[in-house]
């Protein structure tokens, strides 16, 4: 005679209705996960630096891996600690004469990295996946020829991008904000690096679009030891000088 089968508590499917009590309150605490959008900046700013840093708390975001990848290729010294990260920072434009980068689809990384490697000394490509090769960036690149900066991107907007850097001596540049805050943001951090003694300006031809991003950069830039001289979102006016990291962020 065959044997009923018995029943397995573990293979009985979940109750579509779970019955929650009411209460009036409850304690704990939460660690909220970091911004990509503030990780990617201070990695960068961090680079530029002088003194050695421990960022902690960085996000596992792939447009931020993306970012400690691009700084490693490009000879900025960091290490990796339980989610914590020690770079020590270059005083001044990325070391190293030569480089070619891939970004796959990081644009946090796109803008910043772009401009910070125009106020350096050197031959660098910047390229990415397919969905890289979308993104716009003929702005950053006419406002950045405006400084003097050898730069080419395809067909006059996407990457790849290559740049013939040999500094930038400072000046006017105006820029459409109307596209992207990033690359109001990328001529900001980028501003410091300049040669001694000299200013750069910044000017908006229209409102910006994303105001918050950009009072973000300006925010990180202060911590960093950089202030900018501003007239609302028409224009930014930057001494060159150094970025000082602070012990750890």
């Amino acid at each position: 005679m065959a044997r009923k089968a018995k029943s397995n508590p573990k293979s009985e499917k979940a109750p579509t209705e779970i019955d929650i009590k009411r209460f009036t309150g409850f304690t704990g605490s939460v660690r909220l996960p970091g911004s990509k959008s503030i990780a990617n900046r201070v990695l960068l700013l961090s680079a530029l630096g002088r003194g050695r840093v421990r960022i902690e708390n960085v996000p596992d975001a792939d447009d931020v891996q993306v970012m400690i990848r691009a700084l490693a290729e490009l000879g900025v010294d960091l290490q990796s600690k339980s989610g914590n990260i020690e770079i020590s920072g270059n005083a001044g434009p990325i070391p190293v004469d030569a480089a070619e980068i891939n970004l796959d689809n990081a644009g946090t990384a796109l803008r910043p990295l772009c401009a910070v490697l125009a106020a350096g000394h050197g031959t660098y490509t910047i390229d990415g996946n397919e969905q890289m090769r979308k993104r716009p960036i003929g702005d950053l690149v006419r406002a950045l020829r405006q400084l003097g900066v050898q730069i080419e991107c395809r067909n006059s907007n996407y990457p790849p991008v290559t740049i013939h850097a040999d500094g930038v001596a400072g000046g006017n540049a105006t820029i459409s904000g109307s596209v992207s805050s990033q690359f109001v943001s990328a001529l900001l951090m980028m501003a410091p690096l300049i040669e001694p003694g000299n200013r750069l300006t910044i000017e908006l031809k229209n409102d910006p679009v994303s105001k918050p991003y950009i009072d973000l950069t300006l925010f990180l830039m202060k911590d960093f030891g950089v202030d900018v001289e501003r007239d609302g979102f028409i224009r930014f006016i930057i001494d060159s000088g150094q970025y000082d990291n602070p012990g750890s962020y």
